[in-house]
């Protein structure tokens, strides 16, 4: 009955079938609890698997299903199966496959089950709320795949059997130094935990597939034997405080995930025959980036350099060397020269790289602010700078010089012209607004000023002249006592005559010719 999209609930009756051996329903939508399984005594084969996210029920886990004595294969997985499943597994032995992904299982996984179940060969624990910690497993030679992933599972991994092909134990808590690895495997996903120290040498195995240690605290170098690594490899391992440089592949490998290290040194010549992502981004790499790398590479997807050092020019032939790529990014490099048309693709970003010169891509032109582009991000200032004009370009025509010069001084190149443009901006304006505030404070006080002048002319001009002889004459009858004598008379005359004067000078407002009295 599997894979024909049956919508209904299972009916009961189905767990007295005593002679029956397999049950094959995964795929299908049934609704409901699963039925009683205890009564099938003969049954080996239970495949209830539904596809990835397919139920939205929570059902209880049938227990009495690992009761049963001759079971072999238990595929329960994405059913929305409830339960604690420490107390599972305790009188079964003969499990050969069991499969419980993506349920709502919690608790601790019993030793029983690594311990009595030795024919083993696939176990799929992933995506449930499980956690403690996972023996060693070398007893179990005929295990072939271990998935553990998306869990809570803790302490250290070790202890891998020979013949093991696939693990996955990403996105746990598992810590201590990364296990050594079986000849055999070829393929390894630890990403995600809290594992620490070196890579062992172990790990330069020739059937790696993928080697997946990301987002943990692995230190020291990339082992000099990975430059062996064989075709087709992916080698994952962003994320961590790896050193040192990237190994010269000498097989074309098809992903390289190096990002968020401290990788020194230049990038190699690789061969991109099969390679689909090249990702490098923040790390302490330098040096350039040759046109030969995009010969012809027909996989490439995602090339990614961000926040490095890069120097020297961006490769020409780009994309219409790789008719997939989709993902372009420089980002807070230092590129220099002209930018090739970058349209074609999905996103690129080529942002703070300030020596890079313009025209930009047509894609880019078309908006009207180099800082905000979608889905460019790029941030050239001098391209459309409303207050400096754009950098000369290196093909415009100049006039011929008519004879040379003893000393000709040097012509600014478009990149030095840019430089200065770019880091000269920001004084040009302080000293602007310098100006700016200095003027209006003095134009401030000067109308302090004329206002106070203004007011004492006005309080002036509303004396009359006679107040004013009354005001200066006894003013001046406190000063001079007005006896007989010749020089108090004489005094007395000056003063009179002065204050006459003055009256008459402000009279005829303020009058430059000024009467004298001679003694």
């Amino acid at each position: 009955m599997g894979s024909n999209l049956i919508v209904a609930t299972l009916p009961t009756c189905l767990g007295n079938l005593s002679a029956l051996e397999v049950l094959e329903i995964e795929n299908n939508n049934f609704v409901g609890d699963l039925f009683p399984m205890g009564g099938m005594h003969s049954l080996e084969v239970m495949l209830a698997t539904l596809a990835f996210g397919q139920t939205t029920y929570t059902r209880p886990f049938p227990f009495e299903l690992f009761e049963l004595s001759g079971l072999r294969v238990a595929s329960l997985g994405h059913l929305g199966l409830l339960g604690n499943l420490s107390v599972a597994f305790t009188n079964i032995s003969t499990l050969e496959v069991l499969n419980l992904k993506d349920n709502n299982l919690y608790g601790t996984v019993p030793d029983s089950l690594w311990l009595n179940n030795l024919q083993l060969r696939f176990v799929s624990l992933g995506f449930n709320v499980l956690e403690g910690t996972v023996p060693a497993l070398t007893h179990l030679s005929r295990l072939d795949t271990l998935m553990l992933d998306f869990s809570d599972f803790t302490g250290s991994f070790h202890g891998l059997p020979d013949g093991l092909y696939n693990v996955d134990i990403s996105n746990n808590s598992f810590t201590g130094s990364l296990p050594d690895l079986p000849p055999s495997l070829a393929n390894i996903i630890a990403r995600g935990n809290q594992f620490s120290g070196t890579i062992p040498e172990s790990w330069c195995g020739s059937l790696r597939q993928v080697l997946d240690i990301s987002k943990n605290q692995i230190t020291g170098t990339l082992p000099s034997c990975f430059r062996h690594l064989p075709a087709q490899t992916n080698l994952l391992a962003f994320s961590n405080h790896l050193e040192g440089t990237i190994p010269a592949f000498v097989h074309p490998v098809t992903v390289i995930e190096l990002s968020e290290n401290r990788m020194t040194g230049t990038v190699p010549y690789i061969s991109f025959e099969f390679m689909r992502i090249f990702s490098v981004n923040d790390n302490l790499l330098s040096g350039t980036i040759p046109d030969s790398y995009f010969d012809y590479d027909q996989y490439l997807e995602r090339f990614l350099l961000d926040n490095n050092s890069f120097t020297g020019t961006i490769p020409s032939n780009i994309p219409e060397c790789c008719p997939l790529l989709r993902a372009f990014s420089i980002y807070n490099n230092s590129f220099s020269g002209s930018v090739p048309n970058l349209c074609p693709l999905n996103t690129f970003d080529i942002a703070i790289n300030p020596l890079l010169l313009c025209p930009l891509p047509s894609c880019c032109e078309a908006h009207p602010s180099c800082s905000a582009l979608e889905p460019c991000h790029i941030c050239t200032p001098p391209c459309r700078d409303p207050y400096f004009p754009p950098p000369p370009s290196p093909n415009s025509d100049q006039s011929p010089s008519p004879s040379p010069t003893p000393s000709p001084s040097p012509s600014p190149s478009p990149e030095s012209s840019q430089l200065e443009s770019i880091y000269t901006r920001p004084v040009f304006f302080s000293i602007l607004g310098g100006v700016l505030l200095i003027a209006m404070f003095s134009g401030t006080i000067f109308f302090l000023f004329q206002r106070r002048n203004r007011a004492k002319e006005e309080t002036y001009r509303r004396l009359s002249s006679d107040q004013r002889g009354e005001k200066d004459a006894d003013e001046n009858s406190n000063n001079v006592d007005g006896s007989d004598d010749v020089w108090g008379g004489r005094i007395g005359s000056r003063i009179e005559g002065s204050q006459k004067s003055r009256g008459s000078r402000m009279k005829n407002g303020y009058q430059k010719e000024v009467r004298h009295i001679d003694i």
